[in-house]
């Protein structure tokens, strides 16, 4: 490749023209990567804030591979132009936010938090990817869309948990309590909606809430001053109830969801024998779950995923 002159700050043929010529010539940079959205059906192009992830392929290029960069940009479109007096339309090259170098070849997924974009607005998504030799490609092609209200099922099935269970309270069922968890650590969980269908048969109101690493704790009496006395518990314990059923102290299928029909966000079938923690089965243990990821998944339904709570009475409103 001949020399290429660099950049004097000067126009010309031996000035900046040059140098700028040379790079758009050069044929050794990495291949242009491609953006993918993930897990958006093909052709949609309004994506909830919660779930701008995106990958890009395997690296190809001349020289081995040095980092992966991302970026975004909020744009405005012709027919989009601003009518309001004073309003600016939004250009791609103000980047919103763009990543840092990114030094691991196998780590082609990028998550764009949701604190970095707004909604109903239009963004391009791209990556560029460098060499060892210090050479940019071009940036992808873009990944355009516009934002939409967050998914409020990919937040309950991420951040809801179940962390304990009594089910055969020795003061009797009205004492039976199901204990859930907000695993986000700065933002509120809205349980609007979310309904037990199996087990107990409950449906939260809407405007019900559990604060950042908070818990609810779900309750068959209605009688909230005789729970908190029975399990000590202060005003600042969250309680919601009273629930229809009892929960079986011979076991039985547990069922929450998004809604009454939608997904699952927590599924298993307890029971009270063999494999299972003998002093949850009216000893005034509960249950308390190994497992808090993929609580649908099946896992428990293993009895071996469980474990008695520390001590008579349970946790509830608090880590075990």
């Amino acid at each position: 490749m001949p020399s290429i002159s660099r950049d004097s700050g000067v126009s010309g043929k031996q000035g900046r023209d040059a140098y700028l010529d040379a790079l758009a010539l050069d044929t050794r940079i990495p291949s242009m990567p491609v953006a993918i959205p993930v897990g958006m059906p093909v052709g949609l192009d309004l994506y909830p804030t919660n779930q701008l992830l995106f990958e890009t392929l395997d690296y190809r290029g001349t020289y081995a591979f040095a980092a992966w960069k991302w970026r975004i940009a909020e744009v405005t479109l012709k027919h989009e132009l601003p009518l309001v007096p004073g309003e600016r339309p939004k250009f791609e090259i103000e980047s919103v936010w763009e990543s840092e170098e990114i030094s691991d070849k196998d780590q082609r997924a990028m998550t764009i938090g949701s604190h970095l974009v707004r909604v109903d607005a239009r963004y391009r998504v791209r990556v560029c990817a460098k060499d060892m030799t210090g050479r940019w490609s071009h940036w992808s092609s873009p990944v355009q869309f516009m934002t939409s209200e967050p998914d409020t099922a990919s937040i309950l099935l991420a951040d809801l948990k179940l962390t304990e269970l009594m089910y055969n309270a020795p003061a009797g069922s009205d004492f039976d309590f199901v204990e859930l968890f907000n695993a986000n650590d700065t933002s509120p969980l809205d349980l609007g909606g979310v309904t037990f269908s199996e087990g107990i048969n409950y449906t939260f109101p809407a405007g019900t809430e559990i604060g950042p690493l908070g818990y609810l704790v779900r309750v068959k009496t209605a009688d909230f001053s005789a729970f908190r006395g029975r399990y000590t518990l202060d005003s600042q314990v969250l309680l919601a109830g009273p629930y229809t059923q009892n929960l079986a102290n011979g076991g039985e299928q547990v069922r929450l969801q998004t809604s009454r029909g939608g997904t699952d966000i927590v599924s298993f079938a307890y029971q009270a024998g063999q494999g299972w923690p003998s002093n949850a089965d009216g000893s005034g243990h509960s249950l308390i779950p190994l497992v808090l990821d993929s609580q649908a998944g099946g896992a428990l339904n293993d009895g071996a995923n469980w474990r008695a709570s520390a001590k008579r009475n349970g946790s509830p409103g608090r880590s075990d």
